[in-house]
């Protein structure tokens, strides 16, 4: 009997022997790798935007580009303080405008123009030098194919041709509508924008957003 309880004494401490290891095992592991791991609480960080659009229709929400880096949506109207907090700050100067025009073009890492009027953005430009950080809210960027957009945005831009297609679409009421070509040449509304897709060589080189002042006097 006696030697039955000492075999069981033994038995338990060979137990909690290999539980103290395995546990000292795990704690050393953790120390050592913890900074790959991520708490199950934790919400992981979108990397493409979450719109659920319909082609041929906009919204609010195809003003913006988004960070696929930050996971942050970057929207006209923005005062540039509150950009490069997302973006952070700019690299230099994109281009420069005669001093009449109250404008700004900055350039910043990644390929990302951004043209300012009165300190808020008024046009988002995303060139063939970007790597593919910055996308539009239907998530086409510079990794897309030169057609691609059209499946995203529509088969029929307001103005279609071998280098670009253009989608013109303006502010009414409380919502958006596409507008026909004849309403592109010189309509600098501020309540009329645009979004362009430029091609060369069967690939998508450059999107660009903005409003039609800008666009009509700049582009």
């Amino acid at each position: 009997m006696e030697q039955t309880e000492m075999n069981l004494r033994k038995k338990w401490w060979i137990v909690v022997l290999m539980i103290a290891v395995i546990f000292t095992i795990g704690a050393v592991n953790y120390l050592l790798n913890g900074h790959k791991y991520r708490l199950l609480s934790e919400a992981p960080i979108a990397l493409v935007p979450d719109y659920q659009y319909m082609p041929e229709q906009f919204t609010e929400l195809d003003l913006s580009i988004y960070d696929t880096l930050k996971g942050e949506r970057i929207s006209y109207g923005m005062t540039k303080a509150d950009i490069e907090q997302i973006v952070g700050d700019a690299e230099g100067e994109a281009w420069a405008f005669v001093p009449s025009h109250p404008l700004e073009a900055l350039e910043y890492a990644d390929g990302l123009q951004i043209v300012y009027r009165l300190d808020r953005a008024i046009s988002f430009i995303m060139g063939s030098e970007g790597t593919g950080r910055f996308v539009t809210m239907r998530n086409i960027g510079m990794a897309n194919g030169a057609h691609d957009h059209l499946v995203a945005y529509g088969l029929r831009p307001t103005v279609a041709s071998e280098d670009y297609d253009t989608y013109l679409f303006q502010q009414v009421d409380n919502g958006y509508k596409i507008l026909e070509e004849q309403n592109y040449a010189d309509n600098e509304e501020l309540t009329v924008y645009h979004i362009s897709f430029q091609k060369e060589d069967g690939k998508l080189v450059s999107v660009s957003l903005s409003d039609m002042l800008f666009a009509v006097k700049f582009n």
